[in-house]
């Protein structure tokens, strides 16, 4: 997220979050209090979420290397799987079906 520029504006109308853009990849983060409990990841245009950054926002959002899949499921032109890893964190990710790229992500702590 080095490179992204926050929006200002969108916490204003999304009370607890936070959105940065860059030119490839859009974060959202809700932070309750002092502690960040929900982030969102989605790969912008035709980009996707490569994979040193999926490991770098495991490690660094969650500090987990390692997650369980525990569902997939088909929508649309997507494969949607959740999953769960130690800590209480959960994951969504969306990947591309024509080559399972991720397209974007969700993790958040129970």
């Amino acid at each position: 997220m080095a490179s992204a520029k926050l929006d200002s504006a969108y916490g204003k109308t999304h009370p607890g979050w936070q959105r940065y853009v860059d030119k490839n990849v859009e974060y959202t983060i809700f932070k309750e209090d002092d502690t960040f409990r929900a982030m969102q990841v989605i790969a912008l245009g035709k980009e996707t979420v490569s994979t040193p950054l999926f490991k770098k926002l495991l490690m660094e959002f969650g500090g987990i290397k390692r997650f369980q899949l525990q569902s997939s499921v088909d929508k649309g032109d997507y494969l949607m799987e959740r999953g769960v890893a130690k800590g209480g964190l959960s994951l969504t990710i969306y990947r591309k079906k024509n080559d399972f790229k991720v397209k974007g992500l969700v993790l958040y702590f129970q």
